[in-house]
């Protein structure tokens, strides 16, 4: 590797997209300045996301943002929403871990490029990042965790 950056989320956020398209994670965001800015390099994203639900049935979704650009998503078809990776509802006082790995092989030649991690909740379903839905004192089951975005420079 040429370089390797990281964002670090310690804190909490409630994600409502209600039917629209995904929000940002805040804190999840990182702006590299390559090393080597050639067309032929590439950047790996490494993303550890923790998340719970508000809704038994549905679990958050989660995709990489190059520039404003969803990367790393599944095939169009339809009106089904793409996404890097989604999951299941982890019950009321637990969080889901979500495990971003891919090589973007195409980041440009650009001196810099922004590289962000965006969620998507079904609608009326809130998503809770960092912990889980009942967020209370009750016990020793509560837990407040974290989130990280690494990128790592790739030689060409």
């Amino acid at each position: 590797p040429i370089q390797i950056v990281q964002a670090v989320k310690t804190d909490t956020q409630t994600n409502d997209t209600g039917t629209s398209d995904c929000v940002d994670v805040s804190g999840l965001a990182i702006t590299l300045t390559r090393a080597v800015a050639s067309a032929s390099g590439k950047v790996r994203i490494q993303a550890a996301i923790t998340c719970s639900s508000s809704n038994g049935t549905h679990g958050p979704a989660f995709r990489i943002n190059r520039d404003g650009t969803p990367i790393g998503i599944g095939a169009a078809d339809g009106s089904r929403i793409q996404a890097t990776i989604t999951g299941g509802y982890g019950g009321a006082y637990a969080n889901e871990s979500f495990v971003i790995d891919f090589i973007d092989d195409s980041p440009g030649s650009s001196a810099t490029v922004t590289y962000k991690i965006q969620s998507r909740m079904y609608s009326a379903t809130l998503g809770y990042i960092n912990r889980s839905n009942h967020d209370d004192n009750a016990g020793d089951y509560i837990y407040r965790t974290i989130s990280t975005l690494t990128l790592t420079e790739l030689a060409p």
